[in-house]
């Protein structure tokens, strides 16, 4: 297939695409699917018909996702992904990490549990103190 065809073809997908997009019973999950692939389709017809623009593939596209990623992650967490030990490391603080905050949680819900159950106590109390003076 020449490129020509090839841009005709794309054409004809993002077309396609688009009529999906604006079809009245698509849901929201099903409606940004098709977006996304419309957006892939559309930058795969802008660098078939511009390769002087620089515009890449849909696989380098993914490429550079893929190396922008690694970098924003051994910039953020100070290891690279290709590191096994320092992802070991790291998942077993994170582990921890989870530990703590799930502790912690239990014992909010335990200190909340406890907090409404003197006050329905003391309203008990309360209440079985007014029918008394009454003569209940």
């Amino acid at each position: 297939m020449d490129a020509e065809d090839h841009v005709k073809l794309l054409d004809r997908a993002y077309n396609f695409q688009l009529a999906l997009v604006s079809h009245g019973n698509l849901g929201s999950d099903g409606f940004v699917k098709v977006q996304k692939e419309a957006k892939e389709l559309f930058k795969d017809i802008e660098g078939e018909t511009r390769p002087w623009l620089g515009r890449s593939s849909r696989e380098d596209r993914s490429v550079q996702e893929q190396e922008s990623f690694a970098i924003a992650w051994e910039d953020a967490t100070g290891f690279s992904l290709d590191d096994p030990e320092a992802m070991a490391e790291w998942e077993e603080r994170l582990a921890g990490a989870m530990t703590t905050v799930e502790d912690g949680l239990k014992d909010k819900e335990r200190n909340e549990a406890d907090d409404a159950r003197r006050f329905n106590e003391r309203l008990e109390e309360i209440s079985n103190k007014r029918k008394r003076q009454q003569g209940r």
